[in-house]
C-alpha cells in the first residue's frame, strides 16, 4: 500500500482509495474521482479525518448545502492517508431503517392475517 493515497467512504458512488498525483489531491478531486455523491443522499455532510503524527486526529466538516463550499472543496488540499467520509442526513438514515424493518413487519402482518383467516374459516 502506497502512502500517497486517500480513502473515500460513505455515500459516494465508488468508495475506495484515491491516488494522489504528484503528492497533490484536493477534496473536490477526491469526490469527483469517486463519481460524486450517491443520488439517494440528500444534503450530505462531508468529513475529512486526518491523523497527525503525534496528536489527536483532526476532523474537518464541509457543509455541501452552501454553494461556496464547493469552491472550498476545490481549494482544500488533502494529505496522504486522509479519510474522506460522506455521511447521510437524518431523513436518509430514517428511510434506510424503515426499509430494513418494513419486510419484517409485512411478514408478521401476513402471517397474522393467514392465521386469523384460517381460524375464521374453521369457526374458532
Amino acid at each position: 500500500m502506497t502512502q500517497s493515497q486517500v480513502f473515500v467512504f460513505g455515500e459516494v458512488k465508488n468508495m475506495g482509495t484515491r491516488p494522489m498525483y504528484r503528492g497533490r489531491l484536493s477534496l473536490a478531486q477526491a469526490l469527483g474521482d469517486s463519481a460524486g455523491f450517491d443520488y439517494t443522499t440528500m444534503r450530505p455532510a462531508v468529513y475529512v479525518l486526518r491523523q497527525e503524527a503525534q496528536g489527536k486526529p483532526e476532523i474537518f466538516r464541509l457543509d455541501v448545502e452552501q454553494a461556496d463550499s464547493l469552491i472550498l472543496a476545490a481549494q482544500f488540499p488533502l494529505k496522504p492517508r486522509d479519510v474522506v467520509f460522506v455521511a447521510t442526513n437524518d431523513l436518509a438514515r430514517m428511510n434506510r431503517v424503515i426499509g430494513q424493518i418494513l419486510p419484517l413487519v409485512n411478514t408478521i402482518w401476513q402471517t397474522w392475517s393467514m392465521i386469523y383467516t384460517t381460524r375464521t374459516q374453521i369457526g374458532f
